[in-house]
C-alpha cells in the first residue's frame, strides 16, 4: 500500500492566495490614501477660519509611506501656532522686545496708524480642530474601507470566476 501526496496541488493554492493578497493589498493602499487625503482637505480647510498669513495652511501635510499592507499615512499639523490655536491661550500681556513700541493696526498708505508700549490681550477661546478631522476621519475611514472590502471581494470573485 502506497500514499502519495503532490505538493504540486498546494503550489496552485498558494499562488491563488499570493494574488489574493496583492489585490486585497493594492485595493486597501490605495483607500488609505484616500483617506488620508481627504483628512488633509478637512484639515487645510477647518484652519482656514485662522488665516492670517496662510503659513499654517502650508505646513498642514500629509505623507504616504510604504505601499499595499504597509501603507501608513500620516496627516501633520504643524507650526508653532498650531497649539495655540487648538488649546487656546490665556489673557496676557504682550511688550515688544526690542523696539520701544508695538506696531497695532495696519499701514496705511506707508504709514502705520498706532504704535502702543504694552497691550493686554484677552486671550483666545481654543479651536479642537484637528480633534474634529480625526473624528470625521473616522467616519470617512469606515466608509472607504468598505467601499475598498466590496471591490477585493469582487475582484476576488472575478478572478475566481475567470481561473
Amino acid at each position: 500500500m502506497t500514499f502519495d501526496v503532490d505538493a504540486r496541488d498546494f503550489r496552485h493554492a498558494a499562488d491563488a492566495l499570493e494574488l489574493a493578497a496583492d489585490i486585497a493589498g493594492s485595493i486597501l493602499g490605495a483607500a488609505l490614501e484616500d483617506i488620508g487625503a481627504e483628512a488633509l482637505d478637512d484639515m487645510r480647510r477647518r484652519a482656514g477660519r485662522h488665516k492670517r498669513t496662510g503659513r499654517m495652511i502650508d505646513q498642514i501635510t500629509e505623507r504616504d509611506t510604504g505601499a499595499d499592507f504597509g501603507t501608513i499615512v500620516r496627516v501633520h499639523a504643524g507650526g508653532s501656532i498650531v497649539p495655540i490655536i487648538v488649546g487656546g491661550s490665556r489673557a496676557h500681556d504682550i511688550a515688544p522686545i526690542r523696539p520701544r513700541a508695538l506696531t497695532i493696526g495696519s499701514r496705511v498708505g506707508g504709514r502705520v496708524r498706532s504704535f502702543a508700549a504694552r497691550v493686554h490681550h484677552p486671550g483666545t477661546r481654543g479651536d479642537p480642530f484637528v480633534a474634529a478631522v480625526l473624528d470625521d476621519s473616522v467616519d470617512v475611514a469606515e466608509l472607504e474601507l468598505a467601499t475598498a472590502g466590496d471591490r477585493i471581494v469582487a475582484e476576488l470573485a472575478a478572478d475566481i470566476g475567470g481561473i
